[in-house]
Parts: C-alpha cells; sequence; structure tokens
C-alpha cells in the first residue's frame, strides 16, 4: 500500500492548509501569493516545529499549481489513491 508511513520521516508533525480561496474580483492581482506567504510565515513562527506545509489542489487547477510552485511547493511523490478520484494533488514544502 503506497500511503502505509515506512520512516520516522514521513511520520514528522506536518501544517495542513485545508483551503485557499481568492474571491474573482481579486484574482490575477497577488494576492493568493500575498496569503500563501503569510499562513507559511505564520506557520514558520507559531509552528517552529513543524517540517513540512502539505496543501491539496485540483489537479486541474493549473494557476493555483502554478502559484503553489513558485513558493517552492512540489508535488507530493505519494499522492492518496482516494484523492486520486477525486482529481487532487498533494503538493508539498519543506520547511
Amino acid at each position: 500500500m503506497p500511503n502505509i508511513k515506512r520512516t520516522d520521516a514521513e511520520c514528522d508533525p506536518f501544517a495542513k492548509i485545508e483551503a485557499l480561496v481568492i474571491s474573482k474580483d481579486y484574482r490575477g492581482k497577488g494576492f493568493g501569493k500575498m496569503l500563501l506567504q503569510y499562513a507559511i510565515d505564520n506557520i514558520k513562527q507559531l509552528f517552529y516545529t513543524i517540517k513540512c506545509i502539505k496543501i491539496d489542489v485540483n489537479s486541474n487547477n493549473e494557476i493555483a499549481k502554478k502559484l503553489y510552485e513558485s513558493q517552492g511547493f512540489e508535488l507530493s511523490p505519494v499522492q492518496n489513491p482516494s484523492s486520486n478520484i477525486m482529481n487532487v494533488l498533494e503538493y508539498v514544502k519543506n520547511l
């Protein structure tokens, strides 16, 4: 099973950003980037033992994927099989 944790490193605590949503009127103006950076900065400050941040994205949302990648997130090498059914990809950023 691909989602079974095999090492201590895979079991390290992480933060999960559940949603990052920008109103249509404010898209394309840098607010998504600012909000994501604000979330990352706060996670680092408040939860200094966290070594990784995770965020899910619809596999068809190219704009969101580019945003996450521009902020250092990478496609997780281990994807949840049930998320694949819903077209969801997990991105991770190591701190």
